[in-house]
């Protein structure tokens, strides 16, 4: 993902579907609205497609996407290997999943909120989504 020119178009599309999934839209409206086009020759065009068929194919049970991304193997190299002998493609594809689900679903597994660094801030942030998302709701 570094060190390669890309457009920004992934990123507005991700942002796009995050806010969407914040707002209260079912995952398969937020998904359809979209408007990014698949391109195998653009490697995160590739990569928030892989995102795309986790949550398509998680069966509504963020677990069982968990276990997707665990699963999905990336021929391509470690991008950013150099900065973080941690970080994989895999770890950034479990993170972005997490973050989609848990606004599309509107939960996260208790045990893994227990072993978040900085809970209480996580927890009042979410509070607060949850809030400014049902005053949205209502709002039209």
């Amino acid at each position: 993902m570094f060190g390669r020119e890309t457009s920004t178009d992934v990123f507005v599309a991700y942002i796009e579907l995050l806010v969407n999934a914040l707002n209260g839209l079912l995952k398969q409206e937020g998904i359809n609205l979209i408007k990014l086009k698949k391109n195998s020759n653009d490697y995160l065009n590739r990569f928030f497609f892989d995102l795309i068929d986790l949550i398509l194919n998680d069966n509504n049970n963020i677990e069982q996407g968990v276990q997707l991304a665990l699963e999905k193997q990336f021929i391509e190299r470690k991008e950013c290997q150099y900065l973080n002998p941690l970080d994989s493609n895999e770890n950034i594809l479990l993170t972005l999943y997490l973050q989609i689900s848990a606004a599309i679903y509107n939960s996260i597994h208790d045990q893994w909120l227990n072993n978040i660094y900085a809970k209480n801030t996580i927890e009042s942030l979410i509070k607060w989504i949850i809030y400014r998302r049902n005053q949205n709701l209502h709002s039209f």
